[in-house]
């Protein structure tokens, strides 16, 4: 059972079994003796046992992430997972508090024919806080508190974060701010540098910046940094293996990216490192690392249409068509099904982020010989 699931040769019966060891009062204790069963030892401790725990724990993860497990499970397995583990679990529970609202955006279509039609996405968010309570952001006017004093404030959209009461010795506490499909927000740090996050992202931050540096951590997904000068305590984006430094500058950062990380620099300098390969860039170029440890790739780009996002619209230059359809699919929270064979040609136009669903198609369906089928939110693309 256990062997199959990690292989992906499992069934949904497999994966019950599996689930029903966290609905034990001692869920490590339960799993541990099932996987003993399958691997028919008795030997403690087992470095087999122990290696395949930590195998069905990650591919748990991933199951989240793909949303193949129940919601209702999600909060059986928190107690099991501990620091990043239980950090993820926390964010697929976001994910799904969103997914579950998504269907209000499906509206009539008068104007084109369409089976129905979908509203564009907007400011939605969820921020999880370093207790674990998570906090929907669709709403204006919201004040929150962290452990530490620090006041967090909410009001069309942005999210600000006031000065923390906490003493320098004393531990800094990390937020998440989880952006679902159809979503982006803005978002002050407490130094006063300003961060867009687009939409499918996840950007982890400290409520207050102390010591030497200014650190945040973009765990999926892109973002826009505009950073306050210090040059007393460098500002640095982590993302994955990756290091952006900056000391007052403008940038763009990209996980979704097929080839990798992605940094593109609007204004001033960014340093852009990873396993003790660094390279410095200048306005209107980009750096991508496909792979930890590989060099990067530095080239020149269209700032306007990299960071076009940020700024309320879809700007695609020489792009293909499945990139310009996942930028759209997240925008308005779409599950994409393509029919027939996808053309290889290359597209240029712009589009307004606030637009209808239906509009986006229209203006696709002139071209490109695609056409559109809206089904609740899932969008059939047929090229037959």
């Amino acid at each position: 059972m256990f062997s199959s699931y990690l292989d992906d040769q499992y069934t949904e019966v497999d994966l019950n079994e599996i689930l029903k060891a966290f609905e034990t009062e001692t869920p490590k204790e339960e799993l541990e003796n099932r996987i003993r069963i399958e691997l028919e030892t008795n030997r403690e401790p087992d470095a087999a046992v122990l290696q395949m725990m930590d195998r069905v724990e990650q591919r748990l993860l991933l199951s989240i992430r793909k949303e193949h497990i129940p919601v209702k499970k999600v909060r059986n397995l928190l107690p099991w997972f501990s620091g990043v583990a239980a950090a993820v679990l926390l964010i697929g529970f976001a994910w799904w508090s969103w997914f579950g609202n998504l269907n209000k955006r499906v509206v009539k279509d008068n104007v084109y024919g369409y089976a129905n039609d979908v509203l564009p996405g907007g400011n939605k968010a969820t921020l999880i806080l370093s207790d674990g309570r998570s906090v929907e952001l669709d709403k204006d006017k919201t004040a929150l508190q962290e452990l530490d004093g620090t006041e967090i404030a909410v009001k069309d959209g942005l999210l600000v974060y006031e000065g923390s009461t906490g003493n320098p010795g004393e531990k800094v506490l990390m937020n998440t701010l989880v952006v679902p499909k159809g979503g982006s927000y803005e978002l002050s740090l407490p130094d006063g540098s300003r961060v867009w996050v687009n939409a499918s992202s996840v950007l982890r931050f400290p409520t207050r910046f102390s010591g030497t540096e200014r650190r945040v951590f973009v765990e999926e997904g892109e973002a826009y940094f505009e950073v306050a000068k210090n040059a007393d305590m460098p500002f640095r984006v982590q993302i994955g293996k990756a290091t952006v430094q900056a000391l007052g500058t403008q940038f763009n950062v990209n996980l979704a990216e097929p080839q990798g990380m992605r940094a593109t620099l609007a204004e001033g300098s960014i340093l852009v490192s990873s396993l003790g390969k660094s390279v410095k860039l200048v306005p209107g170029q980009e750096a991508i690392l496909s792979a930890p440890g590989t060099d990067f790739l530095v080239r020149k780009v269209d700032v306007e249409q990299v960071t076009a996002w940020k700024d309320g619209y879809f700007y695609f230059k020489n792009d293909r068509f499945e990139q310009i359809m996942k930028e759209v699919a997240d925008w308005y929270g779409l599950k994409l099904q393509y029919e027939g064979i996808i053309p290889q040609s290359l597209y240029t136009g712009s589009l307004d982020r606030n637009a209808k669903l239906s509009e986006v198609l229209e203006m696709l369906k002139s071209i490109s010989p695609a056409k559109f089928e809206i089904d609740g939110q899932k969008l059939i693309i047929d090229f037959k």
